[in-house]
């Protein structure tokens, strides 16, 4: 019984002869990024977690990137920092996948903002209405590392919005390790085959008797 269940956890691939078992590795983590006000006023913030750096830049238009104690403003209209903030990069040192965020403020919202994330093959487009608080995306699409995922922020009618997220979540993609399975050569199982028949034979033999 302790056999099937193990089989059941395990795929065998053969490759030229060998054999291995791709087996599943730990479970992954999420590794959180968390904004503040040391983040504010940098063209370029720089975040390090768990061995996994994230990247922001090429913020539109305003160049730099405001922070404060609520976190980064991903969306902000004219009346908050005098230049909007509706578009940037992320990027990640290793392959992530893409899991929540939480908003730490929110401001003058009507109901008809979004946000999207794109890394040109999939996308997660987050739409109103807002609250502060954890909220996952929509879509929880993987990049791999160093891919860029863009973010665009959208007003709707009115451009006074403000949103700003205090952290971001991501959890690292789990790659399956091959393991090598020891597989008898064919005339070693063939030896055991015999040895396995005779001592049955053995056996019968006793129980005539």
């Amino acid at each position: 019984m302790q056999i099937t269940k193990s089989l059941t956890t395990l795929s065998l691939v053969t490759f030229g002869g060998a054999v291995f078992s791709l087996m599943s590795a730990d479970v992954a983590q999420a590794v959180t990024f968390i904004f503040n006000a040391d983040d504010s006023n940098l063209s370029t913030i720089v975040k390090t977690v768990d061995g996994i750096t994230l990247t922001i830049s090429n913020n539109q238009t305003r160049g730099s990137f405001f922070v404060d104690l609520d976190g980064i403003s991903v969306l902000a209209g004219t009346p908050f920092s005098g230049t909007k903030t509706t578009s940037f990069d992320l990027t990640f040192s290793s392959a992530v996948q893409l899991t929540s965020y939480t908003i730490g403020y929110i401001e003058n919202l009507d109901g008809d903002e979004s946000l999207i994330l794109s890394n040109g093959s999939s996308s997660s487009v987050e739409n109103a209405p807002f609250t502060t608080g954890l909220r996952n995306f929509n879509n929880q699409f993987k990049v791999a590392a160093g891919q860029t995922i863009s973010f665009i922020g959208n007003f709707g009618a009115d451009v006074s919005d403000i949103i700003q997220w205090s952290a971001i979540e991501v959890t690292p993609v789990s790659v399956p390790v091959p393991v090598p399975v020891t597989i008898p050569e064919p005339s070693s199982m063939l030896g055991l085959l015999v040895l396995g028949g005779l001592g049955i034979n053995s056996n019968l033999k006793k129980l005539k008797k």
